[in-house]
């Protein structure tokens, strides 16, 4: 597409179980930014069946308007990206975001496809020009290098995000919302894929995924065998958080690769979030050092970890951990 034709941000809004993904209003918080830089409006892009609450949350969280396509029942990927192919092609919008969710980047990639444009994946952050053009940042080789990627003559611009690398915020102004209902004729049906099953895990005993929770407990190599990472999950649990996890531990087979942070996992901004026995990574910082309040224990005064905490424990992890989760503990009973 002709890129003096081009303006708008859209960001595809993409539901589980029946609301908007915190992935999808990162990305509208982070499309507001964008659109007032340009001088562009925001858009949240809705395909399914809760229009209108969709439409409600896009706007408390700084959208101009929702282009919506209601329909009865789920359909595949295939016909979603059909229905954003045409929408695209009449709109002409100069960036689409997307969560990097297994539908949010098939999509990203077909639509990219299809319009003969570039889709820049798994990106952790980005940089707009006053002009439009998007400089999109990620990660490569495992997490040890990163990646700029920029598309300047090429529109739309297309990409995907993990969840948590934005802030999510609501507007301050409250606006009324312009809604665009659109019909799109010959969407293809469920024809060639079936879901049988649906499989969650990075979930604790607080049902929350780790992505979305208020308090992680993480548990690094200095935990020092899979048994004493008992003690992380168990904290998690009494503070009705999420276990996280190094790369480390990963590898090590102590928990599920889901549950890893850092830059070749996932990236999380709860209120709290506890390092047990962390060293501090360049890799591992990357996914959590946009948490509120950090606490790091661990027994080498000098650990990187120490440099963002905002409380240090300067101790044995394996003796403090047991001392905090009995206090805890009592806590509870007392209450």
């Amino acid at each position: 597409m002709d890129v003096s034709s081009c303006s708008n941000v859209w960001v595809y809004l993409e539901e589980k179980d029946g609301t908007l993904r915190n992935s999808c209003l990162e990305l509208l918080s982070r499309g507001r930014d964008i659109a007032d830089r340009t001088g562009g409006r925001l858009t949240g892009v809705y395909i399914g069946q809760s229009a209108d609450q969709a439409a409600k949350t896009a706007a408390e969280y700084g959208a101009d308007q929702t282009i919506r396509i209601h329909i009865a029942d789920a359909i595949e990927t295939a016909g979603k990206t059909q229905a954003l192919a045409s929408l695209t092609e009449k709109y002409r919008p100069a960036v689409i975001l997307f969560s990097d969710t297994d539908d949010g980047s098939e999509i990203a990639a077909r639509l990219a496809g299809k319009l003969k444009t570039s889709a820049a994946m798994n990106c952790q952050s980005l940089t707009a020009g006053k002009d439009g053009s998007i400089v999109w940042t990620r990660s490569i080789y495992a997490g040890n290098a990163l990646l700029s990627l920029s598309s300047p003559e090429i529109r739309p611009q297309i990409a995907t995000f993990r969840a948590g690398v934005f802030e999510k915020k609501k507007s301050e102004t409250a606006k009324d919302i312009q809604i665009v209902q659109e019909e799109i004729a010959g969407i293809p049906g469920n024809s060639h894929i079936k879901i049988i099953d649906t499989i969650k895990n990075a979930q604790d005993a607080s049902g929350i995924p780790l992505e979305e929770a208020k308090v992680v407990v993480s548990g690094g190599r200095g935990m020092g065998t899979a048994e004493n990472f008992a003690l992380v999950k168990e904290l998690a649990d009494l503070l009705g958080g999420a276990v996280g996890a190094t790369r480390a531990v990963i590898d090590a087979g102590w928990i599920s690769a889901p549950h890893q942070v850092g830059q070749s996992g996932k990236t999380v901004r709860p209120d709290l979030y506890i390092a047990c026995g962390i060293s501090g990574a360049i890799q591992h910082l990357s996914g959590m050092k946009g948490s509120k309040i950090i606490v790091a224990i661990n027994k080498d005064a000098d650990a990187p970890i120490f440099k963002i905490a905002d409380y240090a424990v300067v101790g044995d992890v394996l003796e403090i951990l047991p001392a905090l989760i009995d206090a805890i503990k009592e806590e509870k009973s007392a209450v």
